[in-house]
């Protein structure tokens, strides 16, 4: 007989395993001493891998900081999905973007075919012609009952307002003989009131005029003086009051808030050019302007302004965006390394920026109830819509930050979430040292050295 070689040997063994009961079987405490990838099915708390990852359990002496989750583990993608996606409307130029409650997206712009407006309800864009007469430096709100709201200038110099609640698009002139302003501001109360504000010559010197339907048809009065080449931003308040900020004759950027039958104003900071107004709580105010300094973002509670300077390098066009929690984004055109668009956040503490593509103008910012950016601007004759999505909140790669934190500092990268402009060198984050004359940025401010 030829024999055969052993090649595997299954053997069964009670070893160490005590009958304790009597029954003949195994014992009734299971020695479990198996500690590799395994499931601890017996209960008898030895080191698991739960989840089947091949990362053992960090309430064992693993690594593992969540073993219910198999996308949860050292090296493990961390806010993956933080990438920009960047998408082509429609040729154009010079857009406004709202957000209506359920987060889609309304962009409107100028183009050859006159007023366009685009919206992604179903996640596909859709683009139409609103007027074929025009539809200058653009602005677009969105009701609380979800009808969308644009105002803009359109030949003859005629301040138009166009609205829609479905398919049909119903449009009125609001004024007459307006001039072409570098910004036309729109604002919609919570009651539905639609409020405009824009650049106006008044036969003799440039003024601020405001408009709105509170009585179901625009009634126009002046606000102010202006300077001739004024940008002009306006917001209204939880309690309906409108507030609207421009530039002055001797370049004053002004605040003025309705007050009865009348307008009470206020210098909010002696040289600058508003981009941006948002209405908080009470009569809390933050604005995006462009001062001496750069780019200025400030906060207004209890009647007091406080300004600081969110990147010295400068740019013009700022949007702002607040989310819930009080983070603040902001996006301007910058004046660095050419014409780009930048999109910076305080959220770490301290404001860092990113570059995200060429363009060259326009940059209204929102975000929605789940922390999404969105930013809408044009170049090369196109209108553009860049969306990111929020950090999850999870910490994935179990590094003990939400995003990746590749040299260990403590603070997640820019692309992924944090706040960390430089995250191969442990020494650059937010808050960092930064000596002057080093030509380093090492606190992630947006400029090298102590500010």
């Amino acid at each position: 007989m030829r024999g055969f070689p052993i090649v595997g040997v299954l053997a069964f063994c009670a070893c160490g395993h005590e009958d304790s009961s009597g029954d003949g079987g195994d014992s009734d405490v299971d020695v479990d001493t198996d500690v590799d990838t395994d499931t601890d099915t017996d209960s008898d708390g030895d080191c698991d891998d739960a989840d089947l990852d091949g990362f053992m359990a960090a309430a064992c002496g693993g690594d593992d900081c969540d073993d219910a989750d198999e996308a949860a583990h050292p090296g493990a993608p961390d806010n993956a999905g933080f990438a920009w996606r960047l998408e082509t409307l429609d040729p154009g130029s010079r857009p406004s973007l709202a957000l209506d409650a359920a987060g889609v997206v309304h962009v409107v712009f100028d183009s050859a075919d006159g007023l366009r407006y685009a919206t992604n309800p179903t996640g596909l864009w859709r683009v139409e012609t609103v007027d074929a007469d025009g539809g200058g430096v653009p602005a677009v709100g969105v009701s609380p009952d979800g009808a969308v709201h644009v105002g803009y200038v359109a030949a003859p110099d005629e301040l138009r307002h166009a609205t829609t609640a479905g398919d049909a698009w119903t449009v009125d002139v609001v004024e007459t003989g307006v001039v072409v302003p570098r910004d036309l501001g729109i604002a919609i109360g919570a009651d539905g009131v639609v409020h405009l504000a824009w650049l106006f010559w008044g036969g003799g010197a440039y003024e601020v005029d405001y408009a709105s339907d509170e009585g179901g048809t625009f009634v126009t009065e002046p606000v102010g003086d202006a300077q001739e080449r004024s940008g002009v931003a306006i917001a209204v308040d939880a309690a309906g009051a409108a507030h609207v900020v421009w530039q002055m004759p001797d370049f004053a950027l002004t605040h003025a808030a309705r007050e009865g039958i009348g307008w009470g104003r206020e210098t909010v900071e002696a040289g600058g050019t508003p981009g941006t107004l948002v209405a908080g709580a009470g009569d809390e105010l933050r604005i995006a302007f462009v001062g001496a300094d750069g780019i200025r973002y400030g906060e207004r509670t209890a009647g007091e302004w406080t300004i600081e300077t969110a990147d010295p390098l400068g740019g013009f066009d700022p949007g702002l965006a607040i989310e819930a929690g009080g983070v603040v984004h902001l996006a301007f055109m910058a004046i660095r390394d050419g014409l780009g668009l930048q999109v910076g956040t305080n959220r770490g503490g301290a404001w860092t920026f990113e570059g995200i593509e060429d363009s060259e103008a326009g940059t209204p910012i929102a975000v929605d109830d789940a922390g999404n950016l969105h930013v809408a601007h044009s170049g090369g004759g196109r209108v553009r819509h860049a969306r990111r999505l929020a950090p999850d909140g999870v910490d994935q790669d179990c590094d003990g930050v939400d995003g990746i934190d590749l040299d260990g500092d403590g603070f997640a990268s820019s692309a992924t979430g944090g706040g960390d402009c430089d995250d191969e060198r442990a020494a650059v984050h937010p808050g960092a040292d930064d000596p002057a004359g080093d030509g380093v940025d090492q606190d992630c401010d947006g400029v090298g050295g102590t500010e």
